[in-house]
């Protein structure tokens, strides 16, 4: 069988490499994937770097979520936070009941509820308790509180709409304003709009209370502000309840 004859080359033109042009060549080629490879690498770390602030924001929400959200202010503007048994959620009587704290913040209560707003005269502490377990703030105030003090803690309760109420507390009150929630209270020597509306920031339909997001809210009635009683007349009970309901001693404010 008779051999093709190959084809000669083609000389070289005088002056130029033919190696050169496949150098040429092949570096292009590898500069080209080079570039593709550095284009994959660079979207792989863009892509990563996503991934982890994405993991990190979840993880930062999931911490806020489940601690930090729970997490009681231990003070307001230099006021201590008082916390107290949350005990006695979804527990109803009929009648009265024997408080170990006064005011109560807990514990067993009325089946009803008392309508928020302004008060002028005391809610009955076992409806004042089942208000506070729905999510409502109380601005309590002793009976001979100045009465323009009494006007501002009012005008604090007529900013919202539910879920706040002011009234005169008959009981024993360690200061002549306690701003009370399920479980919580702040103590106060006089009003102080910026203390109470953080107060109420935290608590208000929030905190521990085990029925904060009960609809409808408490709403607010047509306020009926506070009148002092005239000189002589007779003082209200040193308590608000009788014919008690007795109930385990609940402990003090936990430090």
């Amino acid at each position: 069988m008779a051999k093709k004859k190959r084809k000669p080359k083609k000389p070289a033109q005088p002056g130029v490499d033919p190696n050169e042009k496949r150098r040429e060549r092949l570096e292009a080629k590898r500069a080209a994937k080079a570039e593709v490879l550095a284009a994959r690498r660079k979207k792989e770390r863009r892509e990563r770097l996503i991934r982890r602030v994405v993991l990190v924001g979840l993880l930062g929400l999931a911490v806020w979520f489940l601690v930090l959200r729970n997490v009681t202010p231990k003070e307001i503007n230099g006021h201590r936070i008082n916390d107290f048994s949350t005990a006695g959620a979804n527990q109803h009587v009929t009648g009265t009941v024997s408080y170990q704290d006064s005011p109560p913040v807990s514990g067993q209560h009325a089946t009803g509820t008392s309508p928020c707003g302004v008060h002028g005269q005391p809610i009955p502490n076992e409806l004042m308790v089942h208000n506070l377990e729905h999510g409502a703030v109380g601005l309590l105030h002793a009976p001979d509180l100045d009465l323009e003090e009494v006007r501002r803690l009012e005008a604090i309760v007529a900013d919202y709409e539910h879920s706040v109420f002011s009234m005169p507390y008959q009981g024993a009150m360690d200061s002549p304003i306690t701003v009370a929630a399920w479980g919580h209270t702040m103590e106060l020597a006089e009003v102080e709009p910026d203390s109470i509306e953080q107060f109420l920031d935290e608590f208000r339909r929030g905190g521990d209370a085990p029925e904060a997001s009960i609809d409808p809210p408490c709403e607010h009635q047509e306020p009926e502000p506070y009148e002092p009683a005239e000189e002589g007349a007779e003082e209200g009970a040193e308590d608000q309840t009788s014919d008690e309901v007795e109930l385990p001693a609940s402990p003090s404010p936990t430090e």
